[in-house]
């Protein structure tokens, strides 16, 4: 504990007072200290040992309960950080399985689109086929149309031909 001896006027001898810690001093009470060690000591040495006086409120300072319950207060606020972080991190969990299985989807969905991909290239080859028999099928109808066209033409002179000659057997007989 501070004991504080305060010479008092008119009385002989110190008085001393206890003190549970310190007390805060007003600016009143700095300012008459500093004159009066001024006066004793001299300015630049009053000055040096007011420097050493706090210049705030002595009960703005922790204590070591302050801090062991600040300390408290604090680990509680981390533990429900950390319970939070746990919840969050199970969410993210879920998530991932989620994402796991709409993966193995989009897998199962490939693999029936290559499925698919495979039969059309399959038809595409029938057809391929197919197309060039039409292509020899429709070179043989080009011939037989040809033909056709050549026959059609011959058998149009032939009458033509028949058709003449029966005229001028007509005119010689009349």
């Amino acid at each position: 504990m501070f004991g504080v001896k305060w010479p008092d006027e008119g009385v002989e001898g110190p008085q001393t007072l206890w003190h549970a810690g310190p007390v805060a001093i007003s600016e009143a009470a700095r300012a008459d200290l500093y004159t009066g060690l001024a006066e004793v000591l001299g300015p630049r040495r009053a000055e040096t040992l007011m420097a050493y006086l706090p210049t705030f409120d002595p009960t703005d300072i922790a204590t070591k309960a302050d801090i062991a319950e600040l300390r408290r207060e604090m680990d509680q606020r981390f533990e429900a950080i950390d319970r939070r972080f746990e919840a969050i991190d199970r969410r993210f969990e879920a998530i991932d399985r989620r994402f796991e299985q709409i993966d193995q989807r989009f897998e199962a969905i490939d693999r029936r689109f290559e499925q698919m991909n495979q039969r059309f290239e399959a038809i595409d080859r029938r057809f391929g086929g197919i197309d060039r028999r039409f292509e020899g099928i429709d070179r043989q109808f080009l011939e037989l149309n040809l033909r056709l066209d050549r026959l059609f033409h011959t058998l149009l002179a032939g009458m033509f031909v028949v058709l003449a000659a029966m005229i001028g057997l007509a005119v010689l007989i009349t």
